[in-house]
């Protein structure tokens, strides 16, 4: 129908808006579905250091030459119990959210896989779920970009939401799914001009 309009149109730009209104209800319907077979899923024993490994070549390949990757050796394999799709979904879309946070594409990405004890937050940070226990594993993904300011770090996980042209707000979903399904804990720590650093604390 798009491809039947002439430019000149009046009604173009309506068309226009309710083709693209229409891609993002598609996209809304294929998430919503996502997370209903993984309410349904199994939730499994998996290395999460070896879960890294496996996906690097992956996320190196989506990031643009001019973004340095560094993913830490993983001397362990830091077993988590968690859904294997969500937890790679969302691995892959908080790779992709620090790569797309460097202003032009330029900068470093830092993957990192450990144990410690649980953090402790500042009312500044972004904090999501909640676990239990003395030590917990630590998925941390960490970008050089420009940070996020307080405004927009209360939304960011809000649905729809975004900061960017021809995004539809969906990126963090898995993460939020992940969180609700998992023993999962996220902080997210964010400065203007420091970059951001978010963490996924699974609970032992």
């Amino acid at each position: 129908v798009l491809a039947q309009l002439p430019d000149n149109t009046e009604i173009k730009p309506y068309v226009d808006r309710v083709a693209s209104n229409t891609r993002k209800a598609i996209t809304l319907i294929k998430r919503i579905q996502m997370f209903t077979e993984n309410a349904a899923a199994e939730h499994e024993l998996i290395h999460l250091g070896e879960l890294v490994s496996q996906v690097a070549g992956e996320i190196s390949s989506g990031m643009g030459e001019e973004c340095v990757i560094h993913i830490d050796e993983v001397d362990e394999s830091y077993p988590v119990t968690a859904i294997p799709q969500l937890l790679q979904d969302s691995l892959m879309s908080l790779a992709q959210n620090a790569f797309d946070a460097l202003p032009n594409g330029r900068g470093h990405v830092h993957i990192r896989v450990r144990c410690e004890q649980p953090w402790t937050s500042t009312d500044e940070d972004v904090v999501l779920g909640d676990i239990e226990g003395d030590t917990c594993t630590v998925l941390e993904v960490q970008d050089s970009g420009e940070g996020i300011s307080p405004d927009v770090l209360d939304r960011i996980f809000d649905p729809f939401f975004t900061t960017r042209l021809r995004a539809q707000g969906l990126g963090l979903t898995p993460v939020v799914g992940l969180i609700h399904s998992c023993r999962v804990a996220l902080q997210l720590p964010s400065k203007e001009g420091k970059g951001t650093t978010v963490r996924l604390c699974f609970e032992e």
